[in-house]
């Protein structure tokens, strides 16, 4: 701690400091005042002393103080600092046209002066013009949300800078003809993509799922339709096997449309270790078969049953045959496995890690479901088994207890 009887050049730097901040904060509210606007800095004051010995009576001064507490003797070292603190906009102005301009401003005043003129703005033109014409978000999204008229909110929704401004107003839009309107005609893929979350016409939303000529907007439409027939129609006659037609299957909920799929839809993907290299299994055959609970210490020639007794049965065993070109390196991939009784109510959900070597060209892959006593997990009736892979359906296969 050193004395504090002198005024150091730091501290008279930090003042000059101090004054030129609140200097540049009272110049910038004077100019703008002429432009139609004009920006009040509150400021916060704060003062204090270097803590130290006072070279007058000697004693130690903890600081907080412009005087020493116990002589009185001001110190030489005291000093103050102004900050900006809080920021008002006043717009000044009552024409339209010039508040407009205020809010297209690209000074650096715009980052208050923006929404504060946005606020002042009455006439639904300019707000659109503010809106496609803005650099700022804030402003852009603050000149959407006073908007009310649909019309003007598609053209934003079109001609804006913005990507956000852009779907701020599309979420604006209630009128259904309009929204329509972008999702078939409109150019721009991400606008019309867009435009279809919000529209709430279902019919629209499956004529784009069926018809549309674009396999990225097909998709689209695919999850928003929960209609499982016409997700079957999808995942039987899209011509983007991969894409469209794999996610219409993958939203199917209704067992008897799956498994008429099947009949038709043999054959899932997955990627090798590049993640992009892909191996497409042909699903040759999926039987049943009983076991004790281990199947892979059972007799090595299984009994493929399609109907049990239950009364007998302990673990029912699906097996899947898959064919497939040698992969030319190793896979790993998971099986999810749904159980479903003969009331429809799911009774298992299960995984199953699975491997194809790199030479296999024909893999086998099993797992079970039941009891170790006969008949404790059996009612009489019809069961199914779905099996998946990620969100990708493979198969459903059914069998018959009696």
């Amino acid at each position: 701690m050193g004395k504090l009887n002198l005024l150091s050049s730091n501290l008279t730097n930090l003042l000059v400091s101090a004054i030129a901040v609140c200097s540049i904060a009272i110049s910038t509210s004077s100019n703008a005042t002429d432009r139609g606007y004009k920006i009040i800095v509150d400021k916060e004051i704060s003062t204090g002393v270097y803590s130290g010995t006072c070279s007058h009576c000697g004693k130690t001064v903890t600081g907080g103080n412009s005087s020493c507490p116990f002589c009185g003797v001001r110190f030489g070292n005291a000093y103050q600092v102004v900050k900006p603190g809080s920021i008002t906009v006043i717009i000044t102005t009552a024409d339209q046209n010039k508040i407009a301009d205020i809010a297209l401003s690209k000074d650096f005043d715009n980052l208050w002066v923006g929404p504060a003129a946005v606020e002042k703005l009455l006439d639904q033109h300019l707000l659109a013009d503010v809106a496609k014409k803005s650099s700022s978000a804030t402003v852009g999204e603050a000149a959407v949300r006073k908007i009310v008229f649909q019309s003007l909110l598609v053209e934003v929704a079109r001609h804006t800078k913005l990507a956000s401004t852009s779907v701020c107003a599309i979420q604006k839009l209630t009128d259904q003809a309009l929204l329509a309107d972008i999702v078939k005609n409109d150019r721009d893929l991400w606008l019309r993509q867009n435009a279809l979350k919000t529209i709430a016409d279902q019919e629209i939303v499956t004529n784009v799922a069926k018809y549309d000529g674009d396999a990225r907007m097909r998709a689209a439409a695919v999850e928003r339709i929960t209609d499982q027939v016409v997700l079957s129609y999808i995942a039987k006659n899209d011509k983007d096997e991969w894409g469209v037609r794999r996610m219409a299957i993958s939203r199917i909920t209704d067992r008897s449309l799956l498994a008429e799929i099947d009949k038709t839809n043999k054959e899932f993907r997955l990627f090798k270790a590049d993640g992009w290299t892909p191996l497409i299994l042909r699903v040759a055959k999926i039987s049943f078969f009983e076991s004790s609970g281990d199947a892979s210490t059972d007799a090595p020639q299984h009994t493929y049953k399609t109907e049990f007794v239950g009364a007998e049965t302990r673990y029912i065993n699906w097996e899947l045959t898959t064919e497939h070109e040698a992969p030319g390196g190793r896979m790993e991939f998971v099986i999810g496995e749904t159980w479903t009784d003969p009331d429809g109510v799911e009774i298992a959900h299960q995984v199953m890690n699975c491997l194809i070597q790199a030479d296999w060209t024909k893999s086998y892959r099993w797992d079970g479901w039941g009891n170790r006593a006969p008949g404790a997990a059996w009612k009489p009736g019809t069961y199914s088994v779905e099996l998946r892979t990620g969100d990708q359906h493979i198969v459903i296969a059914s069998f018959k207890v009696i």
